[in-house]
């Protein structure tokens, strides 16, 4: 029974290190260089340099419309164009083509609030910005959110995970593998959603 028992955790482990592997070569690893435009713009606060690369494109044209997702309450467009890393786009951005999202507090919570508005406002394309680690996780939520959107990625590179030297740093390791073992999480909960269904379904 104890060797039994050994296998079955060295299999795990195998499955978990082959998963991370192939969840790391996921991860963008150089900034996206398509000229696609979109319906909308949807941006995932949470670290730095989203919001910037937002703002650009909207100016840039590159959609008319954006979403911000998981900001604070009581925050507006206002107050955050009055923060000295936002305030050369001041007066360059309409307020008619920002929407911000106050409700979620987590990656699914970013995909439930942006889908709602996807739904609401007909979008069928976004571009989506986020940190390169929180790439894959946060397609993968918004996905499941609204199956009939196209994503496409337009990921930001905060310090560390430039050049691809996230692994020498400790923090970023932990970082990708908190990002990992959610994302199985997410699959694993899905997973199981489907199969409760199906059999409900077969049962009545």
């Amino acid at each position: 029974m104890a060797k039994i028992f050994v296998n079955v955790c060295n299999g795990i482990l195998v499955a978990w290190v082959a998963g991370l592997i192939w969840f790391v070569s996921m991860i963008p690893s150089v900034p996206a260089n398509d000229t696609i435009n979109t319906d909308a713009i949807v941006v995932l606060t949470g670290g730095s340099l989203r919001l910037e690369r937002g703002f650009q494109m909207l100016i840039e044209g590159r959609a008319k419309k954006m979403f911000i997702s998981g900001v604070e309450n009581n925050v507006t467009l206002s107050s955050i164009l009055r923060n000295e890393e936002y305030k050369s786009f001041a007066g360059k951005i309409s307020p008619d083509s920002v929407t911000l999202g106050h409700k979620a507090r987590s990656t699914i919570g970013n995909a439930e609030e942006t889908a709602e508005w996807i739904e609401a406002e007909h979008i069928t394309s976004v571009r989506l910005i986020t940190g390169n680690y929180h790439m894959p996780r946060s397609i993968h939520e918004i996905s499941l959110a609204s199956p009939q959107v196209k994503i496409i990625p337009e990921p930001v590179f905060p310090i560390h995970f430039e050049h691809n030297d996230w692994w020498k740093f400790t923090d970023s390791i932990k970082l990708v593998l908190s990002e990992y073992n959610k994302y199985i999480a997410t699959n694993i909960k899905t997973y199981l959603e489907h199969f409760i269904d199906d059999h409900t379904l077969g049962s009545v």
